[in-house]
């Protein structure tokens, strides 16, 4: 595939489809009261809402790293020949990449931060926290009705 260069992996016409397909797939489980991972760098305002339809919980999983290691991540992967890679480093280097990707998402039930600066692995026991609070909270609430699904 040739990757023309006005081609954004964020909002262009692939990234578009590919964002309409995993709504539908978040919807159907939603709905279905399954519990599910999404992994996105970016939560889209229709997955949120879709998501808020079928009542489901949401905790969002917000990572984040120092300025200077999210270019040096870019630049490496930029090394490696990827068209996408190349178009969001420069992005990045020049200052054009939307601030609001770096912001943790908003509507959801919970966010919990992980900072990746080091390098090193995050540890699980956080993310497993943050979602058995979720969890608790949502059952000791009593607002897990029907369709009430941690997210």
């Amino acid at each position: 595939m040739h990757l023309g260069p006005d081609f954004h992996i964020a909002g262009g016409p692939l990234s578009r489809r590919a964002e309409a397909v995993m709504i539908d797939a978040a919807r159907l489980l939603a709905s279905s009261r399954v519990s599910f991972v999404v992994e996105s760098s970016v939560l889209p305002k229709e997955l949120l809402d879709a998501l808020r339809d079928c009542q489901a919980r949401v905790l969002a999983l917000h990572v984040v790293a120092d300025k200077a290691v999210i270019g040096n991540r870019l630049r490496g992967r930029a090394s490696g020949g990827s068209a996408v890679d190349q178009q969001l480093a420069a992005l990045f280097a020049r200052g054009e990449m939307d601030p609001l990707i770096f912001r943790p998402p908003s509507g959801v039930d919970a966010v919990t931060t992980v900072d990746t600066s080091t390098g090193e692995e995050p540890p699980v026991q956080i993310i497993e926290q943050a979602f058995m609070t979720l969890l608790t909270s949502t059952r000791a609430t009593g607002s897990q009705g029907p369709g009430r699904t941690p997210t």
